[in-house]
C-alpha cells in the first residue's frame, strides 16, 4: 500500500490504508459486500455496505 497524496497525515503516524480492505472483508463475512463509487453531493469517495436481511 502506498499513500498516494503526500499532503495527508504527514505528522499524524504511518497508517497503511487498510481499512476499506479490513470493512470489505467484514461485510463479507456477514453475507455483504463494500461497494465503492462517487458522491454525487459531497464529491469524493463514497462507501456503502450492502447487507442482505
Amino acid at each position: 500500500f502506498v499513500r498516494l497524496d503526500p499532503a495527508r497525515n504527514q505528522n499524524r503516524g504511518s497508517g497503511v490504508g487498510l481499512g476499506l480492505a479490513i470493512a470489505a472483508d467484514i461485510a463479507r463475512a456477514h453475507g455483504g459486500v463494500l461497494r465503492l463509487g462517487e458522491s454525487d453531493d459531497l464529491g469524493g469517495l463514497r462507501v456503502d455496505i450492502v447487507i442482505a436481511l
